[in-house]
């Protein structure tokens, strides 16, 4: 029956294609320089990549398709076996001069198919593998969250953001995890274990993060376990052969341990933890994303200044919903940093495998931005693997996507991020009432949409990810990056990066225990944070309390009391 055809083949228009774009794109393969054009299906409307300088032929005759190369500057290169089976002439014309637009080729292709003699003319389009690029880590078949995604095509596209830093908001890393170690960010500054403050940023032995409020603060070792797990998603090694990958197969994952030793976490610790990022940044670490599944209520200004300013400074804040089934469009039943009205914010709600709201998840038709899964979500904690449910677990999917999306196109623009982020999502109709987007997050739509595409308008995608008119990532009023800053970021009224305005360091030398955000870190006409009356963040303050914590379940072996206690880590 396959051959009962082989006479019957009639002269076929062009291709359901037609063109777009003026661009061409060169890529390099063995050496040898292959320019594609993006031509656009009129059926489904997807973009393909054709050969500019390759016309895909079927002719009557050997005799009139060199008759036609000649006609049209071209080389027939002949499928002779092919041709001898299907009784006719297979093969395809090498132009001498490629087309120099989609517009051009698409002509040229209309032309050939109305000469005579001639049965197909067609576009010689870009193929790929039939499989999808899915890592040899041994559990990936338990991450039904990435095949939603459609992470393996993503991955087709990109996986490493190596050259990005992700700050996790959590319970800390636990940074000698298998899955995590060779992802972990190292403070190249400061040297392990001598105890002292090599880099003078007011935090001893910081090789990995923070951990504000703990009895060793530059030690963000995971107390509970949530914040491995967030971490996991968000950038366990891919591709190894050990557990699972992370939607980054490379990144560099920065811990900040907001609930460290099992203190009821104060809000002091989050600005802590921006004023540190801050400072590394403005010392050249490429820090793009933070991500918090953790939430509190009312809103801390000092917080939310905290998230403006690290906003401003190039940073987007991934931050859950919330585990309460309530509407965060509702200031009664908001819950922050979720619901602050700040352009860096991205606002996750959970999803489940049917692709509907997960039942906990909090929801915002105005305040939420868009949903990822978070249901039985499996992924690293201390000393193994675990299934969790909840905003939490939501959040981190994005958190990976955007330092994904920020290392390919080497910017830390946040507008420009965020929307390509929510122009990418799902449609989903079950999402429909409850996300800005109405949509969940597609990995493969949000690479394959950056493309090439050029961070600045000279079209290069420049290595400083200029975000302001010279083209500069500026820190200061003079349009430069200083590097003599201390990198301790302070907050006091000059806005100046002073010794005496971060973590400070006492007469000893040593980083206190207290951790404030200067010498005293008060919140008083000088412009610096208190979190006490006193002014500082002392292990013997009445907020460092073991007292609170949360009502959605338990954290390792630690019971969870009032939910309404100031931050609570989503699960």
């Amino acid at each position: 029956m396959k051959n009962s055809k082989r006479n019957q083949i009639s002269h076929y228009s062009i291709p359901l294609l037609f063109a777009v774009g003026l661009s061409i794109c060169s890529i390099n393969s063995a050496g040898a320089e292959v320019t594609f054009v993006p031509v656009t299906r009129d059926v489904d409307g997807q973009t393909l990549l054709v050969h500019a300088g390759r016309i895909s032929l079927q002719l009557d005759s050997l005799e009139g398709a060199r008759r036609l190369a000649g006609q049209y500057s071209a080389k027939f290169v002949h499928f002779r076996r092919t041709s001898e089976h299907m009784g006719i002439t297979c093969g395809y014309f090498q132009l001498d001069a490629p087309a120099r637009t989609a517009a051009e080729l698409t002509e040229l292709v209309r032309k050939l198919g109305a000469e005579r003699g001639v049965r197909y003319a067609g576009y010689d389009h870009q193929i790929h593998l039939a499989d999808r690029t899915v890592p040899n880590d041994p559990d990936y078949g338990e991450l039904w969250g990435m095949e939603k995604i459609e992470a393996p095509a993503g991955w087709d596209i990109h996986t490493d953001a190596g050259d990005v830093v992700v700050m996790v908001l959590d319970t800390g890393i636990d940074y000698t995890h298998p899955d995590l170690a060779g992802n972990m960010w190292v403070n190249p500054d400061e040297t392990p274990g001598d105890g002292i403050d090599n880099d003078d940023n007011g935090w001893i032995d910081d090789i990995h993060g923070i951990a504000p409020g703990a009895d060793v603060p530059g030690d963000p070792m995971d107390t509970f376990g949530h914040g491995s797990h967030c971490s996991g998603t968000v950038g366990a090694v891919g591709d190894e052969g050990v557990g699972i990958p992370g939607v980054c197969w490379q990144v560099q994952l920065m811990a900040c341990n907001i609930f460290a030793a099992g203190a009821g976490s104060m809000t002091s610790s989050v600005p802590h933890c921006m004023e540190y990022a801050m400072a590394m940044k403005e010392a050249g670490h490429n820090l793009v994303v933070t991500s918090n599944s953790w939430y509190g209520y009312p809103s801390d200004p000092n917080v939310e200044a905290a998230f403006q300013a690290a906003g401003e400074m190039g940073m987007v804040h991934v931050c859950c919903a919330g585990n309460l089934s309530q509407d965060n469009d509702d200031p009664e039943t908001a819950v922050y940093p979720a619901a602050l009205e700040l352009e860096s914010i991205v606002t996750v709600i959970s999803s489940d495998p049917d692709d509907q709201k997960s039942d906990f998840s909090n929801f915002g038709k105005t305040s939420c931005d868009l949903a990822a899964p978070g249901s039985d979500v499996y992924s690293t904690t201390p000393g193994g693997y675990e299934e969790k449910s909840g905003t939490s677990m939501a959040t981190p999917h994005v958190s990976g996507a955007l330092a994904l999306l920020a290392s390919k196109l080497g910017t830390d623009d946040i507008p420009d991020l965020k929307e390509r982020l929510l122009d990418s999502v799902d449609p989903v109709a079950g999402l429909t009432d409850y996300c800005v987007s109405g949509g969940r997050l597609n990995l493969r739509q949000l690479l394959e949409a950056a493309g090439d595409a050029d961070s600045d308008a000279d079209g290069d995608t420049d290595a400083d990810s200029d975000t302001d008119a010279d083209g500069d990532t500026d820190s200061d009023a003079d349009g430069d990056t200083d590097t003599d800053s201390d990198a301790d970021s302070d907050s006091d009224a000059d806005g100046d990066s002073d010794g005496d305005a971060d973590t400070d360091s006492d007469a000893d030398g040593d980083a206190d225990a207290d951790s404030d955000s200067d010498s005293d870190s008060d919140s008083d006409s000088d412009g610096d944070s208190d979190s006490d009356a006193d002014g500082d963040n002392d292990d013997d303050d009445a907020g460092d309390d073991t007292s609170g914590g949360c009502g959605c379940g338990t954290i390792g072996s630690a019971p969870l009391g009032n939910i309404r206690q100031l931050f609570v880590p989503l699960m």
